[in-house]
């Protein structure tokens, strides 16, 4: 190849590359690519450019990555100043599109609100509820118009609101998997509100005062709200129009950038309910230009960092603004088991792992799994059906303890309670060693004849597990629970120990194994149950503040298909027979979620071994030296299939 040629068909990537080594805004992933391919290319510079300069400026780029990589330990405060002064910005320009949209549908929701208000006065309750109405112009009628921001104590309105105003953004971010429907619908729905709350206002002469009163925290929270429906587009767009790449590739992708931007409003969610909880209930002692000073400077920090700075960013670094997606199927069958991983790569290949294995992991739960916990359901409605014909505000708590047999909750009922407990070992056994097995045969087709032998082969272990699991579950109150994540990391790495251990060396190191990796195990147990926590927020509220009448602040989606479905079922069944068959549906798809949920956990819990396991004695690098020299460029060879 002709120098000239060689360097046009490299020249954007090692542009790439300096843009990136200048302003530190870079991913560790990209940077292992960029080290390899800059090293591929130095070789064959060498090769044939040997006396010419593109080898010597090649030979000083890898020297620049190879400090990178080293520095890039040392430094991890400049990291994550790079991340939200660099990368996030960057992030946020290239989803600029999808912002507007969301921006400009915003405005045209709202409008549809405030024309319906004009033309029908009655919508305002129909949208708002009869009881806010009819509150609002009574608080109206005593002099104080925003006095229902007043009716509950301040550090409980702080605490319900942030956690309501996340549930409903991530209930516009998460209606982009459904292709932006949900996106657009939520957006509506929040939007027409704005709409009639503040022509309402205006029908009663009180449009100024009402702007200043809920636009102290509006500001923050509205402008959220748009940027959260903003990255649900991205991922509905990803699915939508996902151009040359792979459905499920753009959406992953899309899925991570998305994830990024969302990160980022959790600072938002905070100021927006300190300010509602603290400083709108009291705007009746403000002045206007306090409340002028507050606004204006809200949507200036809004403005800032998701508009102009971003644009400023972008335009100082043109050459990191396009990201080039992966073309074609995501890599999920790859996974090298004997491998140490970063906190990072971790928690990738968690999820890639289960996405990959799904079925695999999946089907023996289901199979022998799914009907125990139906079978447990079936006795504690025949033994107790009246706790079923009682509909809980925090009926996942409710729900959930029923299906366990908690004797800290309400709806402990005694020796059956105890029963229904039991039962759940063998269940965490069989969910605990389908994962395992998976892990075990990542590269293999799974087989139920060896899993069955699997199963048998620690019936040991399941035998241990009952022992240790069934007294701490029911000697220790339940404020203890709250420290058992501390136990995680040792109760990881005995059982995965026994079930991946493929060294004898390993059981004379375990404590130092577990002592190593303590705070990684726990940071990754932390982190999932986060992830957890945001995607169960607006399906089931796993934390919500109920109102002075009993009730919620806001119903989440299983509140709406439950309302719905006993809707319907009243009209061929009695009041309590609707109501447990609608609880039932609701238990059912606990259990699911359940079972969805724990081999993720399982899944951190094998690979977090491994990975201590190979950072301690690095069998994996030690094999990997044997075929060194042995594989072949041209073809495929044995050596390549090694394990």
């Amino acid at each position: 190849m002709r120098e000239t040629k060689f360097i046009q068909s490299n020249k954007e990537k090692w542009e790439r590359f300096e843009a990136l080594e200048k302003t530190g805004a870079y991913q560790p992933e990209e940077l292992s690519k960029l080290y390899a391919s800059i090293n591929d290319d130095l070789s064959y510079a060498k090769t044939f450019y040997e006396r010419r300069t593109v080898r010597a400026y090649l030979n000083h780029l890898a020297q620049k990555v190879i400090l990178k990589i080293n520095h890039s330990h040392k430094e991890p405060a400049r990291n994550i100043l790079n991340y939200f002064a660099i990368t996030l910005p960057l992030e946020i320009y290239r989803a600029r599109k999808n912002f507007l949209l969301a921006f400009t549908l915003f405005l045209f929701y709202a409008l549809i609100g405030a024309l319906s208000t004009h033309v029908y006065p009655d919508f305002a309750k129909t949208v708002l509820g009869s009881g806010y109405v009819d509150l609002t112009e009574k608080n109206i009628a005593e002099g104080n118009p925003l006095g229902i921001y007043g009716d509950s104590g301040q550090a409980m309105m702080f605490w319900g609101i942030t956690l309501n105003n996340i549930t409903v953004a991530l209930l516009c971010f998460l209606g982009g998997i459904f292709f932006g429907i949900f996106t657009h619908i939520i957006l509506f729905k929040n939007a027409v509100m704005v709409g009639v709350f503040q022509y309402f206002f205006q029908t009663q002469g009180l449009l100024y005062v009402s702007f200043l009163g809920i636009w102290i925290h509006g500001a923050f929270e509205i402008s959220a709200i748009i940027v959260a429906s903003g990255a649900g587009l991205t991922i509905g767009n990803a699915l939508l129009f996902p151009g040359k790449h792979a459905r499920l590739a753009s959406f992953q992708f899309a899925a991570k950038r998305g994830i990024r931007i969302m990160l980022s409003l959790i600072p938002v969610f905070v100021i927006a309910g300190f300010l509602e909880s603290y400083v709108t209930r009291n705007y009746q002692v403000l002045g206007d230009a306090t409340k002028w000073t507050i606004i204006i400077i809200s949507f200036a920090i809004m403005l800032f960092y998701y508009v102009f700075f971003p644009m400023y960013v972008a335009h100082k670094n043109p050459a990191l603004v396009e990201i080039k997606q992966p073309i074609g199927k995501p890599k999920t069958d790859d996974f090298k088991v004997k491998q140490a991983f970063s906190f990072g790569e971790l928690i990738q290949t968690i999820f890639q792992f289960y996405l990959s294995n799904f079925r695999k992991v999946l089907r023996p739960i289901f199979n022998l799994c799914f009907p125990i916990i139906l079978l447990i359901i079936g006795y504690q409605i025949a033994r107790s059906p009246e706790l079923l014909y009682v509909q809980y505000n925090f009926d996942w708590a409710a729900h959930l303890s029923i299906l366990f047999g908690n004797y800290n909750s309400s709806t402990f009922t005694g020796i059956g309670d105890f029963i229904a407990t039991l039962t759940w070992i063998p269940i965490l056994c069989i969910i605990y060693a389908s994962t395992f097995y998976a892990i075990g045969q990542s590269q293999g087709n799974y087989q139920d004849i060896k899993f069955t032998a699997f199963l048998r082969k620690y019936w040991k272990i399941w035998i241990g597990g009952i022992l240790l699991t069934y007294p701490l579950f029911y000697l220790l109150p339940y404020y203890a629970m709250f420290f058992l994540p501390l136990l995680f990391p040792i109760f990881f790495m005995q059982l995965s120990s026994k079930l991946l251990q493929q060294e004898e060396k390993v059981k004379k190191h375990f404590w130092q194994l577990v002592k190593d990796n303590f705070f990684l195990t726990l940071g990754v147990v932390v982190f999932l149950s986060f992830v957890v926590f945001c995607l169960s927020q607006p399906i089931a509220f796993v934390l919500s503040i109920e109102e002075a009448n009993g009730q919620p602040i806001m119903r989440d989606l299983l509140d709406i298909v439950s309302d719905f479905l006993l809707l319907q079922l009243q009209f061929y069944f009695s009041g309590d027979t609707a109501l447990l068959i609608a609880n039932l549906v609701r238990m059912v798809i606990y259990a699911t979620a359940l079972l969805l949920i724990f081999p993720v956990f399982f899944i951190a819990a094998g690979f977090i071994f491994l990975s201590a396991q190979e950072k301690q004695f690095y069998f994996g690098l030690k094999k990997s030296i044997q075929f060194f020299g042995k594989r072949s460029n041209i073809r495929e060879t044995k050596y390549d299939y090694h394990d």
